[in-house]
C-alpha cells in the first residue's frame, strides 16, 4: 500500500488571506486592533469581553451605513441564536465607554425603527 502524498499534498490551500481582520483602526484618541479584539484610549487598553469588540468593529467596519439590529446580530453571532437584549447590552457600555465625538455627537447613533450607524472619522493605522 503507498500513499500518493502529492495528492495529499495539492489538496490544501496555502493562501494567505489578508483581510480587514488584520487592521488597527483609530478614531479621535482610541484604537480598536482587530486582530486581538482589544480596544486602547491614549495607549491603555480599556478591559472589555470579546462580543462588546466585535460588536464596535462591525460597526466600525461599516462605519456611515445604518446597520438594523438583525445585520449586527448576524455579524456578531454567526453560529448561535441570542436574545437582543445582549445586543443592547452591549451598546450602552460602548456609547458610555467612547462618550461623544469632538462635535458633540455620540460615536454610535440610534436610528429609531431603523438600526445603529457609527459616526466619526476613521483611519487605519500604519504598522
Amino acid at each position: 500500500m503507498s500513499l500518493d502524498l502529492d495528492l495529499i499534498y495539492s489538496q490544501f490551500n496555502f493562501k494567505v488571506d489578508k483581510s480587514d481582520k488584520s487592521k488597527v483602526y483609530e478614531f479621535e484618541n482610541f484604537r480598536l486592533d482587530a486582530v486581538h479584539l482589544m480596544l486602547y484610549q491614549k495607549d491603555e487598553e480599556i478591559p472589555l469581553v470579546p462580543k462588546a469588540v466585535e460588536t464596535l468593529l462591525v460597526l466600525v467596519e461599516k462605519r456611515g451605513e445604518i446597520l438594523s439590529k438583525d445585520e449586527l446580530m448576524k455579524a456578531i453571532w454567526t453560529d448561535s441564536i441570542v436574545e437582543e437584549g445582549n445586543l443592547a447590552q452591549y451598546l450602552h457600555l460602548l456609547r458610555k465607554i467612547l462618550g461623544e465625538t469632538k462635535d458633540g455627537k455620540p460615536f454610535i447613533e440610534t436610528f429609531r425603527r431603523r438600526g445603529y450607524r457609527f459616526y466619526g472619522e476613521v483611519s487605519i493605522a500604519d504598522f
